[in-house]
């Protein structure tokens, strides 16, 4: 039997005031299961079965911090961080920090001095417990105390005895230490968290849906801002999902430090952590914003366009960021929006979803340098040699061999996933390589684990590479399309890619794994034809709906043959066994919606979606996807 730490017991408070006023015994923070092991003294006394053998020593187990579990083979295993213990024995193999810039000691520092220390300097606590012993226990403590009161005045819940028979949804405290522009502490926020995952499907909950605007999406109407010189307005809704309304009958553990013995919260509103809260809130707003003009695009769902056409609103959850002009309208918006919610004007934006994004004299920058930092830091590559090219061309990579050992499948997966983030917001550079070693997340050999290493230090030398999107650019679209062939050495199936730009301004990428083998490369290039010509489909209906009018695009592929086909409904044998999915773009070219033109591939800046390049080739494409000012 695994042996299980023991806390020494702690006064039990009387008289704690509780939610609703009235008083109950309060249940320790600290108590935890009881030792089911006697006295080693004790029960080396106890009779033995077998007469002769000499009693067994008496045995005091070591301390096995909380969360760990000892196997029968004496062998600690520490739960995964997605369950949500957030134990001291996740930071057991966290190497010490360095000094901080001014060589004063991390462990030196108290309360507000950390306040002008860099984010990525805080250890944010993965639960209560490591909370009360992190050095900015008062930062944390202000935090829980101000969500606490939050909910109290949105009358979140009833405090109630435990019913008889119903599941009851655990609780949690999640910290984040939140930073600005320049990597520094701007505030300490504590959230309390239902787990979610703990809720029973037709009891608890029923419909789910998470309003997220699409980083495409965002991008688009970025370029759009640029080419009219607007200046977006940034604001944050603070405790967001209180605001709505919960339908279903929920039961939820109270927060860890304000537990009460046989009570628990009977929900009145959504909470975070609920399945259903994101849906209740963006239905609760959208219905609000309904009679003041704004109306839910089909381009996007997440995008809201007034009647005017003169300001859109792009919702990430309880992050609103307002396009349009300075001037009554947005002013008006703004003030809407705070007779009926407490909203926090961040004033103009700088900062989303991990971008940050800078406003020159130029035009608008996006990068994810902090982000960068971050990660270099975590896997402990931040004093890494850079190279120059994301993916070594000329090494072929492929699944692992029978006789091929298997590397920590964790950290590559964590690798990849960090990169994934970065692709998404701001790096088309790095689309092929993550998507290409993303193949072998399930069981990556040294040889794949050395490839995503690769990348992070290639990111050490462009960790300054910007998005640029010029001031006061033309409204036109262009389009490049791409494909490899057969470079996947264990199916042998191609990659698609394309990239979008609003004039030079690129706003989208892509790259995919095609779905079956294509038998000649201008079958794999007429199939991500097809792909792109979906997505240029989209991006015209968004700016239809945005400005009111058609865009002209151009779409260039490096293929005359899938041009040919695209264009002349010929059979051949190159043509004759090309699924009819792919005919789209024929249909598309004949509707007059898209024209295809022929562009070299040293051109082509697609290619740097469909393969590794050299280094020449990719500092050639790179600085025409991410501009220059």
């Amino acid at each position: 039997m695994a042996y299980r730490e023991t806390l020494p017991e702690q006064p039990v408070e009387d008289n704690i005031q509780s939610f609703d006023g009235s008083e109950h015994t309060a249940i320790p923070d600290d108590h935890f299961l009881e030792d089911e092991h006697q006295n080693p003294d004790q029960r080396s006394q106890l009779p033995l079965a077998h007469v002769g053998l000499p009693p067994p020593r008496p045995m005091t187990p070591p301390p096995i911090p909380f969360g760990q579990v000892v196997t029968r083979a004496r062998r600690v295993v520490n739960p995964p961080d997605r369950y949500g213990f957030g134990n001291d024995a996740t930071m057991l193999d966290v190497p010490p920090r360095s000094s901080t810039p001014g060589n004063q000691p991390l462990e030196g520092l108290e309360g507000s001095q950390w306040a002008n220390m860099s984010v990525l300097l805080i250890d944010e606590p993965k639960s209560y417990r490591q909370a009360k012993v992190s050095p900015q226990w008062s930062d944390w403590k202000k935090a829980m105390d101000d969500e606490l009161k939050s909910l109290k005045e949105n009358d979140v819940w009833d405090v109630i005895p435990k019913p008889v028979g119903r599941k009851i949804v655990a609780s949690r405290w999640v910290f984040k230490a939140k930073g600005n522009a320049q990597g520094e502490v701007e505030r300490y926020k504590a959230r309390l968290v239902a787990k979610g995952f703990s809720q029973i499907l037709g009891q608890d909950y029923d419909e789910i849906f998470a309003p997220v605007v699409r980083y495409d999406s965002l991008r688009l109407l970025l370029a759009i801002l640029a080419c009219k010189g607007w200046q977006p307005r940034q604001l944050d809704v603070k405790t967001a999902f209180l605001y709505g309304i919960l339908k279903e009958e929920v039961y939820m553990d109270l927060p860890e430090g304000s537990r009460l013995d046989g009570m628990v919260a009977k929900l009145k509103r959504c909470i975070y952590g609920l399945k259903q809260s994101p849906r209740e809130w963006y239905y609760r707003l959208v219905e609000y914003l309904g009679p003041f003009g704004f109306v839910i695009t089909a381009w996007d769902p997440c995008v809201l366009v007034h009647e005017s056409g003169n300001l859109f609103l792009a919702i990430y959850v309880d992050d609103i960021t307002l396009f349009g002009a300075t001037g009554e309208l947005k002013e008006q918006t703004i003030n809407v929006l705070k007779t009926e919610f407490k909203v926090n004007d961040m004033g103009e934006l700088n900062w989303l979803l991990g971008i940050q994004i800078t406003f020159t004299d130029d035009g608008i920058t996006l990068s994810q340098t902090t982000f960068i930092d971050k990660i270099l830091n975590c896997f402990l590559m931040q004093d890494c040699k850079p190279v120059s090219t994301p993916i070594d061309p000329n090494h072929q990579l492929k699944a692992i061999e029978v006789d091929e050992q298997c590397t920590d499948t964790t950290a590559y997966q964590q690798i990849i996933g960090s990169l994934m983030y970065l692709v998404t917001g701001t790096r088309p550079d790095l689309v092929y390589t993550i998507t290409h070693l993303s193949q072998f997340n399930s069981s990556p050999a040294v040889t794949h684990l050395t490839a995503a290493k690769r990348v992070l230090r290639y990111l050490q030398g462009t960790k300054d590479k910007l998005l640029f999107y010029p001031w006061n650019n033309q409204l036109k679209m262009t389009a490049y399309t791409d494909a490899s062939y057969s470079n996947c050495l264990d199916t042998r199936r191609s990659f698609s890619g394309y990239i979008f730009q609003l004039r030079n301004a690129t706003i989208s990428w892509r790259c995919r794994k095609q779905r079956s083998v294509a038998t000649s490369t201008c079958e794999a290039e007429y199939m991500a034809l097809a792909m792109t010509t979906k997505h240029h489909l989209w991006l015209k209906r968004g700016c239809q709906e945005l400005l009111k009018i058609d865009i002209p695009t151009a779409l260039f592929c490096d293929s005359n043959a899938a041009i040919d086909v695209a264009y002349n409904p010929k059979l051949n044998d190159q043509s004759k066994h090309i699924d009819v999915a792919y005919h789209f773009t024929r249909e598309q070219i004949d509707k007059g919606n898209v024209s295809v033109m022929y562009v070299p591939s040293e051109e082509n800046l697609a290619d740097i979606c469909t393969k590794g390049m050299t280094r020449y080739v990719n500092d050639h494409l790179c600085s025409k996807i991410f501009g220059s000012k």
